[in-house]
C-alpha cells in the first residue's frame, strides 16, 4: 500500500534536495578558489620588490630572537643563533653610554689596593701526612669524642666479650 503525499510536501522535498545540491556545488567551488587564492598570495609576496628588499635587510641585520626563547619553543631550528656577548662587554658598553650621556654623573672607578690579611690561624701543613679524621681535628684544635654511649648494641658486645676463657 502506498501513501499519498500532498503536492506541497513533494514540492518542499524537491526544493530541499535542489538546495542541497546547489550548496554542495558552491562549497566545492569555494574550496578550489581558496586553494588558488592561497597560491596567488604566496607567489605575489615572493615577486613583490618591496618584500624582496625588506628580506635582504632582515638577513643583513644581526638582530634575532632571544636564544632562550627559541630553545624553549623549538623555533631555534629555523632562527640563527648569535654568539652571546660576554657580560664584561655589556658592562663596558653601558658604562661608555652613561659616560657620554652624563660625563659628570658617573664616578670613575678606583682600583682597590690589595692588602694581605694577617691571621693567627695555623698554617696548612705541606708534609706528606696521610689525611685522617684525627689530623683534621688536630688542625682545628678539637678533641675526638671518646665516650662510649650505652646502647643496645654496646650491651650485646659487652655480653659477648670473653672473660677468663669463657663467655659471660
Amino acid at each position: 500500500m502506498t501513501t499519498l503525499v500532498s503536492l506541497e510536501v513533494t514540492r518542499r522535498l524537491k526544493e530541499q534536495a535542489e538546495l542541497k545540491q546547489v550548496q554542495k556545488y558552491e562549497m566545492g567551488l569555494h574550496q578550489i578558489e581558496r586553494q588558488e587564492e592561497n597560491y596567488n598570495k604566496s607567489t605575489s609576496a615572493s615577486k613583490d620588490k618591496y618584500m624582496i628588499e625588506a628580506l635582504k635587510k632582515v638577513k643583513q641585520s644581526d638582530v634575532t630572537f632571544n636564544n632562550d626563547y627559541t630553545d624553549k619553543t623549538g623555533s631555534g631550528l629555523y632562527n640563527p643563533r648569535l654568539k652571546p656577548k660576554t657580560l664584561n662587554d655589556f658592562d663596558k658598553q653601558i658604562m661608555n653610554d652613561l659616560e657620554t650621556a652624563y660625563p659628570n654623573a658617573v664616578p670613575k672607578k678606583k682600583k682597590p689596593k690589595v692588602v694581605a690579611a694577617k691571621t693567627n690561624q695555623t698554617k696548612i701543613q705541606h708534609e706528606s701526612k696521610e689525611l685522617s679524621y684525627d689530623l683534621i681535628l688536630e688542625q682545628l684544635g678539637r678533641k675526638r669524642w671518646k665516650e662510649n654511649p650505652s646502647s643496645f648494641f654496646r650491651e650485646v658486645k659487652e655480653a659477648l666479650i670473653v672473660k677468663k676463657g669463657r663467655l659471660v
